[in-house]
């Protein structure tokens, strides 16, 4: 029996408004390990898959979350299918088990669209010498 052992620290992820991102760690033990992932120090709960009309109907007025979570026993996975700005921030896998628990953070960046009508106009101005 052993407590959980992460592997090598995963790299920072920069990403864009709309990206598909996937944060991965390397994580064992023994017995298998329980895997929670956390947003800034709040649980991130998985996502109920569902293709309900009013499900389809609801995420094209709101950006529902979804998040995908799966753990093989040597890789834990979150998914983020459709990332936005507010996804920024320290995302944190914990592993536990009944000897013992342990945590690895990644930092998270995504970026907004660029609104290219303001860089046209930014770059206008630039030019003019305005």
């Amino acid at each position: 029996m052993t407590a959980p052992v992460f592997g090598e620290k995963p790299k920072e992820i920069i990403a864009n408004d709309g990206d598909k991102v996937e944060i991965q760690c390397k994580v064992s033990g023994a017995p298998r390990p329980e895997i929670t992932w956390l947003l800034n120090k709040k649980e991130v709960k998985p996502s109920a898959v569902s293709f309900d009309l009013l499900d389809n109907f609801l995420s094209s007025f709101f950006q529902l979350k979804e998040f995908v979570q799966s753990y093989d026993g040597t890789t834990a996975k979150l998914t983020l299918p459709d990332a936005y700005v507010d996804d920024s921030g320290d995302w944190s896998c914990e592993a536990w088990n009944e000897v013992g628990q342990a945590s690895q953070n990644v930092r998270v960046t995504i970026k907004g669209k660029r609104d290219d009508r303001f860089f046209f106009l930014e770059y206008i101005e630039i030019e003019r010498g305005v």
